[in-house]
């Protein structure tokens, strides 16, 4: 079965380049220029994801959110723009978006976001749900893998479902900031590494690992 993405962005060299590496991910590819084709593609047709410019030549890419989470809960939004300041980044997470990658980007880190953001809804609401060959208990905030079973806090139990949900990607610290943390409550750079850094005590008898990525954040990947 097909997928369908829609990608609503104005540079045609984008989405030459964006199609071929999701019709490889099975999807079925939609195109618009503006916000206004945007909108009516949107009330026409379902999308399994949409992947958004900002600088669109009628608006903003990021007015298209609220419509998006309206039409379906399940569709995933990526963000792809050259605004990449951290403020712009955290502005487009915190209305919505799932992923924010900021131009110019490579196929490598596009389709590692794309896959981190369709494996997010194999996590459901359910008390004990397995992803992949870990055990969780979610209202109890425990994990387990074979013999091996740890209690986490509140904090610690939402950062490692953030790096689960996002295996093999490199998140940043602003990233796993409007994710994990309360908005009033922003956390410090050292705030992040010192959940991380517990985080990782925590794991550390499971088959997986959180690395430094330098000048970027933190990637979760299995050990090798």
């Amino acid at each position: 079965m097909h997928l369908r993405a829609l990608v609503v962005d104005d540079q045609p060299q984008i989405v030459s380049f964006l199609r071929p590496v999701l019709e490889r991910e099975k999807y079925r590819v939609a195109y618009a220029d503006t916000v206004f084709q945007g909108e009516k593609k949107l009330r026409s047709d379902h999308y399994h994801v949409v992947i958004l410019d900002r600088n669109l030549p009628d608006g903003d890419g990021l007015s298209l959110l609220p419509l998006i989470t309206e039409t379906s809960q399940e569709t995933k939004i990526i963000v792809l723009s050259e605004r990449g300041a951290t403020d712009s980044r955290v502005e487009g997470l915190n209305k919505g978006a799932d992923e924010y990658i900021p131009k110019p980007f490579s196929i490598e880190e596009f389709v590692a976001r794309l896959r981190a953001v369709t494996r997010r809804n194999l996590i459901k609401n359910d008390d004990v749900v397995m992803f992949e060959n870990i055990t969780i208990y979610q209202n109890k905030h425990i994990i387990q893998w074979k013999s091996v079973k740890k209690h986490l806090s509140p904090l610690s139990f939402k950062l490692f479902l953030l790096f689960l949900r996002n295996k093999n990607v490199a998140l940043t610290r602003e990233q796993i900031a409007v994710k994990v943390w309360p908005l009033d409550k922003y956390p410090t750079s050292a705030s992040i590494d010192v959940g991380v850094r517990r985080l990782r005590k925590d794991v550390d008898g499971f088959p997986f690992q959180i690395i430094t990525e330098h000048y970027v954040g933190y990637r979760f990947v299995d050990k090798t």
